[in-house]
This record gives structure tokens, C-alpha cells and sequence, in this order.
């Protein structure tokens, strides 16, 4: 498999929740994980994964938490079912890791 990962660093002075999110997201070839649409895509979904994810006790996330995400950010799940329509491949987020400060 062929894909991207992608990070999202959550670092400011006006809160105290800070920390990153780790995502790996694949498709079929590296055709389509160079594409901007597959790059704009794994941008927002680490973004959200921070948001959805980054008040839990687990550092480490596993794939079975972008559920969580969908839960939180159902429009994740419809830009990713559009993008695999767009490209004609199957795009999966597979890895999800949090660490927070």
C-alpha cells in the first residue's frame, strides 16, 4: 500500500491542550496519494483527530478510533468516501497516534 503520513501539531499560549496527532492514511498507488485532493484530505483528517481524540487518557490511538472521529466529524467520512470516488482507489486511515504535552 501507498500513502501519506500526515501530522497536525496543537501548540498555542492560550490553552493548555497541547500535543500532536500522527495519522497514516493509504491508497492503492502513489499516483493518488500525490494528488492535492488526497494531501488536502490527510491535512484535515490529522486535524480532526487532534480535536476528536485529544482530550482521551491513551496516548496511542489505533485505527479503531477514527470511529471516534466520525462520531465527532461526520463530514470527515463523506470527504473520504468522495475523495475514493474521485480517485477511483480505496483510501484508508489505518494508523492514529496522539501524544499530548
Amino acid at each position: 500500500m501507498i500513502g501519506r503520513i500526515e501530522t497536525y501539531v496543537h501548540s498555542d499560549s492560550l490553552t493548555e491542550n497541547k500535543g500532536v496527532a500522527i495519522i497514516k492514511v493509504v491508497t492503492t498507488t502513489d499516483f493518488a496519494a500525490r494528488t492535492v485532493e488526497f494531501k488536502a484530505f490527510t491535512k484535515e483528517a490529522a486535524m480532526l483527530v487532534f480535536g476528536a481524540l485529544s482530550y482521551t487518557r491513551a496516548f496511542i490511538a489505533g485505527p479503531s478510533m477514527w470511529s471516534v472521529v466520525i462520531e465527532k466529524f461526520p463530514d470527515i467520512e463523506t470527504k473520504r468516501r468522495a475523495l475514493e470516488r474521485e480517485l477511483g482507489e480505496s483510501v484508508t486511515v489505518t494508523e492514529i497516534s496522539i501524544m499530548r504535552l
